[in-house]
């Protein structure tokens, strides 16, 4: 995301959007991700598959 010139966006600035959207009581939970299936959980390991597909085939989306 840095060399293409945009920042990832943080959850008090997601709450922020989702609040200037109307929505009310909105709660955050930060928790952590795998971005890959190499996870020894076989939950984790789907997950993790599955954000790597979607960040390959969603960066083309990226101007850069």
């Amino acid at each position: 995301m840095k060399k293409i010139g945009r920042s990832f966006p943080t959850s008090s600035q997601l709450k922020t959007y989702l609040e200037n959207a109307g929505f009310v009581d909105i709660q955050v939970k930060d928790f952590k991700m795998p971005h890959g299936p190499w996870a020894k959980d076989p939950l984790m390991k789907k997950v993790g598959a599955m954000i790597m597909l979607m960040g390959e085939t969603g960066m083309s989306s990226f101007p850069g």
